[in-house]
């Protein structure tokens, strides 16, 4: 794609036309899904039979109720087909007795199980946004608008993890118990100490419930890469099914205990939703598909690659956050922009000026009003891996950003060898 052709003559409405917006999404796509390395750790492309089922007609058709008891409205027997589908996927990759996808966005899961457990006044335990939470977890979000009591779970920053002996300290001395404590969230790069939490919890506070937001590493899960929260005393698993996992987007909430799927259905049918936007129900179906012969393979490969592309980093000279760690357990690499340098709102820039996106993320240890420019840039592989890019190529990935933004070279010519790699790879894993 022509460099200088990025720029976009924005017209007013009145002057738009088909033709104008059909260009606009052909142009995005030759150069952000044919032109990008996409390190952007919260989303994923679709393959052809994704977007086929993505843009059937069943996207404006109406299909109320549970699956194989839908009611009010005639004719949704095929949609009905591809939602069941989609459910027995899901509940086949995370080995779960239920499942629901009918919520359209991983907050509106999380949101769901809130709803179904909880009343104002309640107590919920979760991570920091600070820590890598995600905002419908944090007084930031529906809890504080739902009138919950948010407690934030004690971090260790130097760790990037749950700090187990003062969340123990904590538990002690609550005089309200927690009904709901939330795993997981957007920053991923190493993996929660599900157990240890619930062996803690089971001590202090043994109704609490444990969700556990997979948004970020469900595909990882679905693999085997990363362990299964319901294997390990989790009651509940929220997600995303566009970011590791590779479909539409949308959300699902699946799990074991029936007691609680029964209140969190309700929740989402009918308290949050009524007609569910039907046509990513068969793309999710597909991606269920696609994945049952390369999960394994895929989700490994995922983690792999995160790992050699922050031991390329930091051989690179960047500062990778969880050196001594192995740099990842996850699709996630984390790296810091050095202090009296140019945060990560211009280091973002100049990369994808060289075509390679990625996405500022707070610092455990920074303050939260620095969020919308911190030091912290957050990697994902999981698109380079469905890609079909291996570690090795990690490393010319690395070489490409040592090029921006340690030597300052012109990104105009890096950008072109950007292209001619990622041209490279046309044949996705799935």
């Amino acid at each position: 794609m022509n460099y200088e052709n990025r720029v976009i003559d924005q017209k007013s409405f009145a002057d738009y036309g088909i033709d104008d917006l059909l260009a606009i999404a052909d142009r995005h796509e030759r150069w952000f899904d044919e032109s990008c390395i996409v390190l952007y750790a919260a989303s994923n492309h679709l393959n052809p039979v994704q977007r086929r089922m993505l843009g059937s007609s069943a996207s404006t058709r109406v299909a109320e109720g549970d699956v194989n008891k839908k009611f009010y409205q005639m004719g949704t027997a095929f949609i009905n087909e591809m939602e069941r589908v989609a459910v027995e996927g899901l509940k086949d990759l995370f080995q779960a007795d239920w499942a629901d996808c009918r919520v359209q966005s991983g907050t509106l899961a999380n949101t769901a199980v809130e709803l179904a457990l909880m009343q104002p006044g309640d107590t919920v335990m979760s991570i920091t946004l600070s820590a890598g939470s995600h905002t419908s977890h944090t007084s930031l979000g529906f809890p504080v608008f739902y009138g919950l009591n948010v407690v934030d779970i004690p971090f260790d920053d130097e760790n990037i993890n749950i700090d187990l002996g003062k969340f123990e300290e904590l538990l002690k001395t609550l005089d309200v118990k927690p009904k709901l404590l939330i795993l997981g969230g957007s920053l991923f790069v190493f993996r929660f100490p599900v157990r240890e939490v619930r062996d803690l919890l089971d001590r202090y506070s043994p109704e609490t419930v444990i969700l556990f937001d997979a948004a970020h590493v469900d595909g990882l899960i679905a693999g085997g890469a990363y362990p299964n929260p319901l294997d390990e005393g989790a009651d509940i698993i929220s997600g995303s099914t566009y970011k590791t996992l590779g479909g539409p987007a949308g959300g699902f909430v699946v799990g074991r205990r029936e007691d609680l799927y029964k209140k969190v259905k309700r929740s989402i049918y009918p308290g949050l939703t009524t007609s569910y936007h039907s046509g990513r129900l068969g793309a999710l179906a597909a991606t269920c598909i696609a994945l049952r012969d390369v999960k394994e393979e895929y989700a490994h490969r995922v983690v792999s690659n995160a790992q050699a592309l922050g031991r390329a980093l930091d051989e690179k000279g960047f500062h990778v956050v969880g050196k001594n760690h192995g740099f990842s357990q996850t699709h996630q690499v984390l790296i810091q922009m050095p202090e009296g340098d140019f945060r990560s709102v211009e280091a973002g820039q100049l990369l994808e000026d060289a075509y390679i996106i990625t996405s500022p993320q707070l610092l455990p240890w920074e303050p939260r009003n620095v969020v919308r420019n911190p030091l912290g840039i957050r990697l994902g592989t999981q698109e380079v891996t469905r890609n079909g890019m291996k570690e090795a190529d990690m490393e010319t990935i690395a070489a490409f950003m040592a090029d921006v933004i340690l030597e300052r070279k012109d990104t105009k010519s890096i950008a072109a060898k950007v292209e001619a790699f990622r041209k490279s790879f046309t044949e996705p894993m799935y």
